[in-house]
């Protein structure tokens, strides 16, 4: 679990006002374990760590006592989290609300350089890309890869049909490598694999069912992987 360094912004997260002394307890000690159980502590940590003015209490060693099975103090002057108090402050944790990111075109245009993608892949889905129709640019770079193919190849198939006739490791019309060897034609047979995946699973379903992807970084992790199928072809033998 990523928690935040500092345990006033863990805190802040948390609905404090309607948590009772025990619950802020636990999860002050489950911030100090990092949301592990079973990790000892000292229990002044605990006490170290309560600030009266975030809270909305002063500290009061009675609390220790009755966060008792969400904490375990078998041992004098150690406290650790149980499963139960993992599962008590776990489930708080759900119950915050994410906060969206807003994303400017300026970030989104940042983003997408900094991943230096194939040109094919700019000029098929920048434009797109900034303007935040993500499953559109992905779409659209899938019928450039498509495209692309069909040229170097000379064939008219389309789709994932295509790709496995001409990467075909038989007789490629299209070589990754000098196909010689085991691992050639082993690489040969992955990027045949690739291009057809890309077309059946990528392609067709951002195609047909109109995926609506509102996730910029899910985005660009999809065309960064087209971008290298399209690095793989600048290469062919």
């Amino acid at each position: 679990m990523n928690l935040p360094q500092n345990i006033k912004t863990f805190l802040k997260q948390l609905p404090l006002k309607k948590m009772n002394g025990e619950e802020v307890f636990v999860a002050i000690v489950f911030f100090l374990v990092a949301g592990k159980k079973n990790i000892k502590i000292k229990s002044k940590n605990v006490k170290s760590n309560w600030s009266k003015t975030l809270i909305g209490k002063a500290y009061n060693s009675g609390f220790a006592h009755r966060a008792q099975g969400y904490t375990d103090s078998h041992d004098k002057g150690m406290i650790c989290l149980t499963q139960e108090g993992l599962v008590l402050i776990n489930s708080l944790l759900e119950k915050i609300p994410v906060k969206k990111e807003i994303f400017s075109n300026n970030k989104t245009a940042k983003l997408f350089n900094e991943r230096k993608l194939h040109s094919s892949v700019v000029f098929a889905s920048k434009k797109l890309f900034i303007n935040k129709h993500y499953s559109q640019s992905i779409f659209e770079v899938c019928k450039l890869l498509n495209k692309k193919v069909q040229e170097l190849s000379k064939f008219t198939k389309d789709g994932k049909s295509l790709m496995l006739e001409v990467f075909s490791i038989n007789n490629p019309i299209l070589k990754i490598n000098d196909n010689i060897t085991q691992s050639d034609k082993d690489e040969q047979e992955g990027f045949m694999h690739l291009f057809a995946g890309t077309m059946h699973g990528i392609r067709n379903p951002k195609g047909h069912d109109l995926v609506n992807l509102k996730d910029p970084y899910r985005t660009l992790e999809y065309l960064g992987f087209i971008s290298l199928l399209f690095k793989k072809l600048d290469e062919l033998k």
